[in-house]
């Protein structure tokens, strides 16, 4: 199984309505061929869980590694070709 997407869960951005002043919560959204920060980051390359499988660790092509809690995001998984 591989990991394509991670999608949080009450984490992510507070954008407040301006019809009714109520905050709206957009959860943050990670996927392999995506950008990290959105128009201006690197491009996702792989995405996998820790050693002990409590976090998951984001990898860009520019080589940084992000450490996500795993108790706050789902994550997408796919068949993979090597299994």
């Amino acid at each position: 199984m591989k990991i394509i997407s991670l999608e949080s869960v009450g984490l992510g951005y507070s954008l407040q309505n301006p019809h009714n002043g109520n905050a709206l919560l957009i959860p943050r959204y990670f996927a392999i061929g995506q950008k990290y920060n959105g128009v201006d980051g690197a491009k996702i390359i792989s995405i996998n869980t820790s050693v002990n499988g409590n976090n998951y660790i984001i990898r860009t092509e520019d080589d940084h590694k992000f450490v996500l809690p795993g108790a706050q995001y789902i994550a997408e998984y796919v068949e993979d070709d090597n299994d």
